[in-house]
């Protein structure tokens, strides 16, 4: 009855025991119980060798959250507004402004060898990036006012002009500047 009376005061409970007498180990001690006896014996709170046996437990129980937590903040962090794979487009000097106005948010264009003079990009709803072809040398000035949503990789930059309050999410990574 005791061990019954301490669970609906709502203390944690563990039972173990062999044959007819168990052990009930909670936050107020432990009591143990033999078959046909009424007696209790109290016992400091929270045995050690209870509490090894527990903390694997809790410790896997501990290290799963804590990997579901890293998962959904990586997940969260990479589904950023055009953070999707999307197609690979190629372009030249003399094409890059009509590639880059049909780009979706995603896409990546890959530039041929060359100056590309200003490039003045453009407002997207999702990131786009410009990086060169594998081996090529590209060179290029950006001149931005108003744009939103550019990654520029691996290009030298001979000048950089960012302008316009609606200029935002502009990246550019890996890159000269002179």
């Amino acid at each position: 009855m005791l061990a019954a009376a301490q669970i609906a005061r709502g203390e944690a409970a563990q039972w173990a025991g062999k044959g007819r007498e168990y052990t009930h180990v909670g936050r107020s001690g432990s009591t143990t119980l033999s078959s046909g006896s009424a007696s209790a014996t109290a016992a400091p709170p929270l045995e050690v060798d209870s509490m090894l046996n527990a903390a694997p437990a809790r410790l896997r129980l501990l290290c799963r959250l804590l990997a579901t937590v890293l998962v959904v903040a990586v997940s969260v962090a990479t589904l950023r507004p055009g953070a999707a794979s999307g197609a690979a487009l190629e372009a030249t000097p003399a094409t890059l402004e009509s590639v880059f106005s049909s780009a979706q948010a995603g896409d990546t264009i890959l530039l041929q060898a060359g100056d590309y003079g200003t490039f003045r990009g453009g407002m997207k709803p999702g990131t786009v990036t410009l990086r060169p072809q594998p081996g090529a040398a590209v060179t290029m000035e950006l001149s931005f006012d108003p744009a939103a949503n550019i990654t520029i990789e691996g290009v030298t930059l001979t000048e950089i002009v960012i302008a316009n309050v609606q200029t935002k999410h502009i990246t550019v990574r890996n890159s000269d500047i002179p």
